[in-house]
């Protein structure tokens, strides 16, 4: 039976994940992105043309560190917040977002054989 917009809603909470960070002896969430904020951060990635990678990682991190329940920990004008994350902590979180997301380039090959 197909499902219903009661039931879509329901199951669009994100997925939330524990990623352990060995630098800080410490554990934060990551969770999916919402498909408004994943086409953003994806347009916002692609308008940056010659600024592709400025605050990259921050970017993705702002919208998908969170709390256990999948709320964000950080809003859109916190980005220098989270741009100051040191760099191999902010390689570990964006690499657990990127996999959560499925935003891999293996990630998408395999969606689109699907």
């Amino acid at each position: 039976m197909p499902l219903d917009k009661k039931t879509i809603g329901q199951k669009s909470q994100p997925k939330v994940t524990l990623v352990s960070i060995p630098e800080w002896e410490e554990s934060v969430y990551i969770r999916q992105m919402n498909s408004r904020e994943r086409d953003r951060y994806e347009g916002e990635s692609l308008e940056a043309k010659g600024r592709f990678w400025d605050n990259l990682r921050a970017r993705l991190l702002v919208v998908t560190l969170s709390d256990a329940e999948g709320n964000r920990l950080y809003q859109d004008d916190e980005l220098e917040a989270v741009a100051s994350i040191p760099g191999p902590v902010a390689d570990l979180l964006w690499s657990a977002a990127m996999s959560l997301n499925k935003m891999f380039k293996e990630d998408v090959i395999a969606t689109e054989k699907n």
